[in-house]
């Protein structure tokens, strides 16, 4: 008869203890969701593009709206700007194709390792 009857110490422990493992279980799954969804975000990324050579394609609007100005200078010479930074930062054996948005299928530049020719290239532009 003695086999039948609870024995109070043993079942109380045993729910306790699964509650806890439950209660872990619990947070540990939205914790693991968020870290696997999550990617890295570090502020300099360019360390971590590496140094092979890439492909780079810049479109580039030459309308006469580009040519209007703001504190002196015209969007089209901020653009021309930002463009050549790009194209410092591409590491070496790189190509760049430039092509104006007024006429795509005539391309300033066609595809070229030559960085430099790219950034002067640049400089040079006006307004269509």
């Amino acid at each position: 008869m003695f086999l039948l009857k609870d024995n109070p110490r043993q079942n109380h422990r045993r729910p306790k203890l699964e509650q806890l493992l439950l209660l872990l279980l619990r947070i540990a799954l939205p914790i693991a969701l968020a870290l696997c969804m999550a990617r890295p975000v570090l502020t300099g990324m360019t360390g971590l593009q590496g140094s092979a050579p890439t492909s780079l394609v810049l479109l580039l609007d030459n309308s006469p709206s580009m040519g209007a100005q703001t504190n002196g200078r015209s969007s089209l010479s901020r653009a021309c700007d930002e463009a050549s930074q790009i194209i410092r930062n591409l590491p070496r054996g790189s190509e760049i194709a430039i092509l104006p948005l007024d006429s795509p299928d005539h391309p300033i530049l066609g595809t070229t390792t030559r960085l430099k020719s790219g950034s002067e290239i640049l400089t040079d532009l006006t307004p269509s």
